[in-house]
């Protein structure tokens, strides 16, 4: 997952997360952006079976939980000034995308969802 955020671009700030924890399995920054990008891994029999995860439902305790851990990575990472502060005006902001990986059969079939002012993007 992390070597596939890399070859996007982003820069990975968390990772390895203990499983069962609520909140994001591992987070990334758009070098370009700012933007966040948490991620949660779960294993499905079937590539066709991925769907968001219930972690990043809006509103939900578990995405408090990842934004809170992703302003915590942000700010103890190694990011240029600047960079780490659009990433955590971003997340202030309620603007980030989830990524749900399948880890399972059929390998990674990322499901992304765009947050725009702490609600899903039109």
């Amino acid at each position: 997952m992390a070597a596939d955020a890399a070859n996007r671009g982003e820069l990975v700030v968390s990772w390895g997360g203990k499983v069962g924890t609520q909140g994001a399995d591992m987070i990334s920054v758009n070098p370009k952006t700012g933007e966040v990008i948490l991620y949660d891994a779960r294993t499905y029999s079937n590539a066709t079976n991925v769907q968001p995860s219930t972690t990043f439902a809006p509103g939900g305790e578990p995405l408090a939980n990842a934004r809170v851990q992703a302003e915590s990575a942000i700010e103890a990472s190694n990011l240029p000034p600047a960079l780490k502060q659009q990433a955590l005006d971003n997340l202030e902001n309620g603007n980030f995308t989830t990524r749900t990986t399948n880890q399972g059969v059929g390998g990674s079939s990322p499901v992304a969802v765009k947050f725009c002012g702490h609600s899903v993007c039109p």
